[in-house]
């Protein structure tokens, strides 16, 4: 059996593996076992011997789920097709459906929107928790209440918290009704964090808590406790900075920010913080050095290209940003925010006949987008 190393050091082989299909695996580019364990033999004969074993059974006229996952998650065109398909099929496993629902939110639409509010109520734990993921990033916070609500007293611990994550920063004047059920599972989700206390992340987490409930004394000694439970947990570092920054603290951000750099200066988030702090402090030129620092050291992680392109717009250099988004976009072709702000860009600059290619691809791959009736 084939063998990967665990924890760097133990190296385990593999006493199971999905159902392999060496000639779909090659035709979307994922793991295969028969492909992955035969490797001294050419793909092609090791699909011509499954294909022996295993004819192809006939098509069930369902869409596949592996291909659909491909259109999705690539942006291609029928993307958003594709996606409806899926989560309005009854059999659909639970686990499939959380995952699709994971993906709702790079194709917003009024029938999207109704799939994740129809699966708050799914009999799954693991599907409520990703409705309530999926509703929280279509909708805005003041439109959240309504459909969220209910589950802040949901039977499994699980989505009672993701639903109290979503809906801590509402005011308690806006709460109405679910006011007790809200205080109680914030304060569920309050001692479900306290309870990690000794991992960073969980500091990190309750400072976010106290600062979205306006209890603004406690979230400094909470990011403080991150930095000294982990001083290398970076997150807690940028969010310690940006703290220090909007409390009029700029020196104390940078200084900061600064040591950490020394201590890890090939950490593209930390750049990415820098240069997001030089460029509010008017420094801009040192800002979108740093930024450009950050998406050369993380190329995968768009949206670091994306501040340093908008930077580079904001800054005068409107090609440049245009170039750079146009990269951005042909690595990533379902990334929405990017291709709106190419569009936006290109339009600025004239290029009226790329605008109209953008919008095209945006369509074919989800014609219900609402952006596009704006655009029109």
């Amino acid at each position: 059996m084939p063998g990967k190393f665990y924890m760097v050091r133990d190296f385990r082989h593999d006493h199971g593996f999905t159902l392999p299909n060496p000639a779909r695996a090659l035709n979307l580019g994922t793991p295969d076992a028969c492909l992955g364990c035969h490797q001294d033999d050419s793909s092609e004969a090791i699909v011509q011997r499954f294909r022996d074993w295993y004819p192809d059974p006939p098509a069930s006229g369902r869409p596949r789920y592996d291909e659909s996952l491909q259109l999705i998650r690539n942006g291609l065109p029928g993307a958003s097709r594709a996606l409806l398909m899926q989560l309005e099929d009854g059999e659909l496993p639970a686990i499939r459906r959380a995952t699709l629902l994971a993906e709702l939110p790079s194709y917003p639409s009024e029938r999207t929107l109704n799939l994740a509010l129809r699966d708050l109520g799914h009999a799954d734990p693991l599907v409520r928790r990703a409705a309530v993921e999926a509703v929280s990033a279509l909708l805005p916070q003041a439109r959240r209440l309504a459909p969220l609500g209910p589950l802040l007293d949901d039977p499994v611990r699980g989505v009672r918290l993701a639903a109290a994550e979503a809906l801590m920063a509402l005011p308690d004047a806006t709460l109405g009704p679910q006011q007790a059920s809200h205080a109680s599972a914030l304060a569920e989700y309050e001692q479900s964090l306290r309870a990690q206390a000794d991992r960073a992340e969980a500091n990190l987490g309750l400072a976010r808590l106290y600062q979205a409930r306006g209890r603004a004394a406690l979230v400094e000694p909470a990011l403080r406790a991150a930095l000294q439970r982990d001083p290398d947990y970076l997150p807690a570092v940028v969010a310690l900075a940006q703290w220090l920054e909007e409390h009029a603290r700029d020196g104390e951000a940078h200084r900061l920010l600064d040591a950490a750099l020394a201590r890890h200066p090939q950490a593209a988030l930390l750049h990415h913080a820098k240069g997001l702090a030089l460029v509010r402090q008017g420094r801009r030129e040192a800002g979108i050095a740093a930024l450009a620092e950050a998406a050369r050291l993380a190329p995968e992680e768009v949206r670091f290209g994306y501040a340093h392109a908008v930077a580079r717009h904001d800054g005068g250099d409107l090609a440049g940003a245009i170039e750079q988004l146009e990269r951005l976009l042909e690595r990533q072709p379902g990334n929405r925010e990017v291709r709106l702000a190419l569009i936006d860009y290109c339009r600025e600059s004239g290029q009226l006949q790329k605008v109209q290619v953008l919008q095209a691809e945006l369509e074919r791959m989800n014609p219900d987008d609402p952006v596009l009736r704006q655009l029109q």
